[in-house]
């Protein structure tokens, strides 16, 4: 594959997936390794890759908290239930008691 057969926007949208290294795709592309790193200087790929990177980690973080919420609803559930059983308990011992 000569360089100017080379789709550069695909190749950029590969490496501002977070998925590829300026090695794997110019492996992949059948350039040098530095061919691809000019092209991400001039066209500023890194901004891209960045603002993929931080959506990635937003959907993790949201995942997360809605994780945690619902372990924490178990969890407080759960303690209801056995600060209700305790009360239960506490009263049938002092009337019999």
């Amino acid at each position: 594959m000569k360089r100017a057969d080379v789709n550069w926007g695909e190749v950029r949208r590969k490496y501002e997936s977070g998925m590829y290294t300026y090695q794997r795709l110019a492996r992949e592309y059948h350039v040098c390794t530095q061919t691809v790193w000019r092209h991400a200087i001039k066209g500023q790929w890194q901004i891209g890759r960045e603002e993929a990177e931080k959506q990635i980690l937003r959907r993790c973080l949201m995942a997360t908290a809605k994780l945690l919420e619902t372990a924490a609803a178990g969890a407080t559930e759960r303690l209801e239930r056995c600060v209700r059983a305790k009360r239960t308990t506490t009263r049938r011992s002092t009337r019999y008691g």
